[in-house]
Formats: C-alpha cells, sequence, structure tokens
C-alpha cells in the first residue's frame, strides 16, 4: 500500500540508499554531455551544485573546480554524497538553512557567491514555484554567474510520448504539469514547467540563453545568466 504523498524531501530521504542503482546508461551518458556543458560554460570559480542528490556529480566537479559548495536538503541524500567526496578541502557540505525559500540578505546558507550554479537531473522539476527559486539564487550568485539545469522535457511531442494527450493539452494551456509518482510505495510529485514559464520566472534576475535536448534521455538542458 502505498503512503500518504511525502514531501520533496522526505521523498529523497526514503529512497537515498537506492537512488544511485535507479540511474540508466542512458542518464550515465546525459551527465557526461552536462559536465561538458557547465565546465564549458562556467571555467572557473565557485560553483555551487544545488540539489546534488547522493553526489554523483561531484567527481568530476573535483576535477574541474577549488570550491565546491553542495547543498542538498535531504539529509540521507546528503550522507551518501559524502561518500564521494575525493577532497575535504574542495567540497563543503551545506547542512544548515537548505531550504532555499527561506533566504534572505539576512540569513544565507554561504557567504561566497557562486559564478556557477549546477542544477542537475530535474531538481528544478522539483520546485512548484521556480520564480521563487530564481530570486534566491540571485541572492548567492555574482555578477557574471549562470545557472546550468537539466530539465524532465517539457515539449509537447516529448509529452505526448510519455503521456496522455490530457497530459499535453494541459501544458499547451497552463505552461505546467503535475506528474504523480510512485515508487517502491512511496509518493511524490513532479512539476513540469515550460520552457516559457521558466524565462518568464527568471527574468527578473536570468536570461535564459539557451536549450539543448540531450537524447536519448528524458532531459533538455537550460543555460540562464545573471542579469
Amino acid at each position: 500500500m502505498a503512503r500518504p504523498m511525502e514531501t520533496i524531501t522526505s521523498f529523497y530521504d526514503a529512497i537515498a540508499g537506492q537512488y544511485d542503482a535507479f540511474l540508466t546508461d542512458h542518464d550515465a551518458r546525459a551527465r557526461k554531455t552536462i559536465a561538458q556543458v557547465f565546465t564549458e560554460t562556467v571555467p572557473r570559480g565557485v560553483v555551487l551544485d544545488f540539489g546534488g542528490g547522493t553526489g554523483l556529480d561531484l567527481p568530476w566537479l573535483q576535477e574541474y573546480y577549488s570550491t565546491i559548495l553542495f547543498l542538498e536538503p535531504s539529509s540521507n541524500m546528503r550522507e551518501e554524497a559524502r561518500k564521494k567526496v575525493t577532497s575535504s578541502e574542495l567540497v563543503r557540505f551545506v547542512d544548515r538553512q537548505t531550504e532555499f525559500s527561506e533566504w534572505s540578505e539576512q540569513a544565507l546558507p554561504f557567504q561566497e557567491k557562486a559564478d556557477g550554479v549546477l542544477a542537475n537531473f530535474a531538481v528544478l522539476n522539483c520546485i512548484e514555484d521556480t520564480s521563487k527559486f530564481f530570486e534566491k539564487i540571485a541572492l548567492v550568485t555574482s555578477k557574471q554567474s549562470h545557472v546550468v539545469a537539466a530539465l524532465l522535457d517539457p515539449r509537447v511531442s516529448h509529452i505526448l510520448k510519455k503521456n496522455s494527450v490530457f497530459s499535453a493539452l494541459r501544458m499547451l494551456v497552463t505552461n505546467s504539469l503535475t506528474i504523480h509518482h510512485q515508487r517502491d510505495g512511496v509518493l511524490h510529485k513532479t512539476f513540469v514547467h515550460s520552457l516559457q514559464k521558466l524565462r518568464n520566472a527568471a527574468s527578473p534576475y536570468f536570461d535564459m540563453l539557451s536549450f539543448t535536448a540531450i537524447p536519448p534521455s528524458d532531459f533538455v538542458l537550460v543555460i540562464f545568466a545573471k542579469k
């Protein structure tokens, strides 16, 4: 029997120990593509691994960057990530103020300003209010920063392949789609945002520079630059 709907954090707490095993070969290839684009977009500086999960991006981040701020709200996922750290001098785990919606100029999770933000593997699809995300990320990023986000492909043609016609129509009408998932008896929500909705949400703080599909995965890669 499925449990009641979980919060995003409690859902990932529940699956943390099995998360890495869920990933596919397509996911692994997509991660390589994302790593290449991120390092080309953010060649140096302080980087924020936002919603870093079990730390699957930490191995390559540690090869390129001298300061990596790792922020993952799920404490169980965060503990899995600590196992992937090769040098504690490079990676700093954010263990407090991990709920971004509560950040303000007077209450930030760290003092550094990130030059690049990685929001990999559907992190933004865990966030219903993306306007709030961009507002708060602007507080912890430098003037020349970029946000590189891998999102579930929101194009209607892709939704038609994966979901119902009704779901595709909902995306066309509302620019968003909420999908209910169940894994091992745990329920949670995924929020699929149209590119136009993301562009509008980011626009007070960031420009959307590009988006690229990452076949054969279900992700598109979107790059934002701070205004």
